[in-house]
C-alpha cells in the first residue's frame, strides 16, 4: 500500500461542524409527511439549531490492509492479517475488490450525552427531539471524514466506497470492541465500548469503508440498500409497518 506514504499510514483525526440532515431526522422520529403542529415544528427547529451551534464530532480513521477468509465454511474479512476480524457474507460483497479498508468512527462526545440526560429529566420530548438531530449530526461527522479521505486518495488514483458499520445484514454488533481497539478510537476521540457492545458516548457510529481504484464502483451492500425482505429487522420495523423505508 505505497498510497499510505502520502496520506500517513497511522491514520488521522479532526473535528467538524456538521448540518443536520432535517429530512433523514424526521424519518428517525416517524414522520411519514403529515403537517407537523407549529408549535412542535418550532421545537423541532429549536433543536436543529442547538446542535449545529453547540456540538461537533470528533472523527478517527485509520487505512489498513485487508483479505478475505474462512472460517468453519464461512466468510470472514481480515482486517491487518487477521487482528480484527469481521464475518459475514455482505461485508465480504460489500469489499470485493478493495485493495485496503478504513476503519473509520465519530462521536459528539460527553457534552451531547450530558445534554441529552438534562433534557430526559425535564422534557422526553425535547430528549427525544434533540437525539434525532444529534444522530444525523454525527452521521455528518463520518461524511466528513469519508469526503477527506477521498481527497488524499485522489493523486493515488483512489476512492472510498459507502460505509458499512457493525450491525448492518449479517455483520454482528459484538465485533464493536475489537474495532475501536485496532482503530485506536479511544486514545483518539475518546470512545469506548460497554459489556453489551454499544459504543460510548451514546451519540457514536463506526463503519468500515472499502478503498477502490478510482475507475471501479464499489459494491453496495448495506442494508439500506436491497429490498426490505433481507433486512433482519423487517418484521419490528415502525417505518415498515407505516408504508415507509429507512432509505428512500
Amino acid at each position: 500500500m505505497e498510497f499510505l506514504d502520502v496520506i500517513g499510514a497511522d491514520g488521522g483525526r479532526g473535528v467538524v461542524a456538521g448540518r443536520v440532515d432535517q429530512p433523514q431526522a424526521l424519518r428517525y422520529l416517524g414522520h411519514t409527511g403529515q403537517q407537523m403542529d407549529p408549535e412542535l415544528q418550532e421545537r423541532f427547529q429549536g433543536h436543529v439549531r442547538a446542535c449545529e451551534e453547540e456540538m461537533r464530532a470528533s472523527y478517527c480513521w485509520r487505512i489498513l490492509p485487508v483479505e478475505l477468509g474462512m472460517r468453519y465454511g464461512l466468510p470472514v474479512t481480515l482486517v491487518a492479517g487477521g487482528a480484527l476480524e469481521l464475518p459475514g457474507m455482505r461485508l465480504a460483497r460489500h469489499l470485493r475488490g478493495a485493495v485496503a479498508v478504513v476503519l473509520v468512527a465519530a462521536t459528539l462526545g460527553f457534552d451531547c450525552q450530558r445534554q441529552l440526560d438534562q433534557l430526559g429529566a425535564v422534557s422526553p420530548t425535547d430528549q427525544l427531539l434533540r437525539s434525532t438531530c444529534a444522530s444525523t449530526l454525527v452521521e455528518s461527522g463520518l461524511d466528513f471524514a469519508r469526503t477527506e479521505l477521498d481527497r488524499m486518495l485522489a493523486p493515488a488514483a483512489l476512492h472510498t466506497g459507502p460505509p458499512y458499520a457493525p450491525g448492518y445484514g449479517d455483520l454482528p454488533v459484538d465485533v464493536q470492541p475489537a474495532f475501536v481497539e485496532l482503530l485506536g478510537a479511544g486514545r483518539s476521540i475518546g470512545l469506548s465500548t460497554t459489556q453489551a457492545n454499544m459504543l460510548v458516548p451514546e451519540k457514536s457510529v463506526t463503519a468500515c469503508l472499502g478503498v477502490f481504484p478510482a475507475d471501479m464502483t464499489p459494491p453496495d451492500e448495506r442494508v439500506n440498500a436491497v429490498p426490505c425482505d433481507n433486512c433482519s429487522n423487517r418484521y419490528s420495523c415502525k417505518l415498515r409497518m407505516k408504508g415507509l423505508t429507512c432509505y428512500d
